[in-house]
């Protein structure tokens, strides 16, 4: 019977005791190391690729940094300068912008605009801006005030200085002066122009303000209107510069303009030949004219043409003389004969009386005749 088969029933099982093997010493463990010179290669193989990688690494940072510290661009920036000094005034500043090179890194320049770069120059009361008796001083500054540069960005090139011109300020109350351009439809004129307020108080050069009784408003453009646009009404400021200096306003109010377009009038000028000068007296007036010299005028009259067949119109029109009651000295004399001044009444509107003439050759002017009378009968 095989020693594995299981024993039969009641029958005790044969055991196998295995044999106890030796552990092998650390000695026996250790492997052989390899020379150094083999060490040293090794390593050297192994890490060759990380060596490149760490090499072609800084050969681009260096480019790259290198290449941003010499990259430049130029800015067009606006010289702003303020001034809060009590009576000076900016009358104006040399040159107007700078045209200013930088230099630094690309990214950081191409996140720069003029807005970002400029920088106000704020004149204060702390400053020497005007002597005493001073009308006006010329300031020379550095260009670069006018600039604020961020970290890392250098100015490259050199600049002229800054030429700030002061004057001394005063405050005035001025009429204020419509200022129209372009012309209405054909036409059609512009016939009345009402501001509101008319006069503004303002702030400027005090020998500009001295000789000055008006001030312009900004541009009301008229271009193409007609009377069905009329009235126009609209908002405007003033003109910010006079002979090129600066005037400002004080009040923040707003000016209101209303402007009424009106049917172009064609005037010309017609002869009303009045063959009777009539006269006009008081109802207790005891006199009778005897004679009248000259007994017809001609009255040159102007106005539009489109009413010159009413200005013609005999009982509308007519020419007269006023006879009042005077001292009975005076009224003596009416027997030789007074003179009394030329009238006339019932012209159309929009006409307007130029002069009287004779009617007999030559023509030649007159502005009153000779009125004879005589004293009524008592009844």
């Amino acid at each position: 019977m095989n020693a594995y088969d299981p024993a039969p029933s009641g029958e005790p099982r044969a055991t196998i005791t295995p044999r106890p093997q030796a552990i092998p010493s650390s000695a026996q463990l250790a492997v052989p190391r390899p020379p150094l010179r083999r060490r040293v290669t090794t390593a050297l193989v192994r890490d060759a690729q990380s060596l490149m990688l760490a090499l072609c690494f800084a050969v681009l940072v260096w480019i790259y940094v290198n290449g941003e510290t010499t990259t430049q661009a130029t800015f067009t920036i606006p010289v702003r300068v303020q001034c809060t000094a009590e009576g000076v005034l900016v009358a104006g500043h040399f040159p107007a912008e700078l045209e200013l090179a930088l230099s630094g890194p690309k990214e950081k320049l191409s996140g720069l605009s003029p807005a970002v770069l400029a920088r106000a120059i704020v004149l204060a009361d702390g400053q020497r801006l005007l002597g005493p008796g001073e009308a006006e001083n010329q300031l020379l500054l550095p260009a670069l005030d006018a600039v604020q540069l961020p970290t890392g960005i250098v100015a490259a090139g050199r600049l002229p200085p800054i030429s700030i011109r002061l004057v001394r300020s005063a405050v005035k109350t001025l009429r204020l002066d419509p200022q129209l351009v372009g012309e209405p439809a054909p036409g059609y004129v512009v016939e009345r122009v009402t501001l509101e307020p008319n006069e503004v108080r303002v702030k400027g050069p005090a020998t500009l303000l001295a000789r000055l009784t008006g001030i312009p408003t900004s541009p009301i453009d008229v271009a193409g209107r007609s009377a069905a646009d009329s009235p126009i009404l609209t908002r405007v400021d003033l003109l910010g510069q006079i002979e090129g200096q600066p005037v400002e306003l004080l009040e923040s109010q707003r000016i209101g303009v209303r402007i009424v377009i009106a049917r172009k009038v064609v005037l010309q000028r017609t002869r009303l030949e009045a063959r009777t000068v009539y006269m006009s007296h008081p109802a207790t007036f005891d006199y009778v004219v005897r004679s009248v010299d000259p007994p017809a005028v001609t009255a040159i009259v102007e106005g539009p043409a489109e009413l010159e067949e009413a200005a013609r119109d005999p009982k509308l029109v007519r020419v007269y003389v006023e006879l009042d009651e005077e001292d009975p000295a005076t009224l003596a004399k009416h027997f030789k004969g007074l003179h009394y001044t030329l009238k006339i009444r019932g012209l159309p509107p929009g006409y307007r009386l130029v002069g009287f003439e004779r009617v007999e050759a030559p023509p030649s002017a007159l502005d009153k005749v000779r009125v004879a009378m005589d004293k009524t009968a008592p009844e």
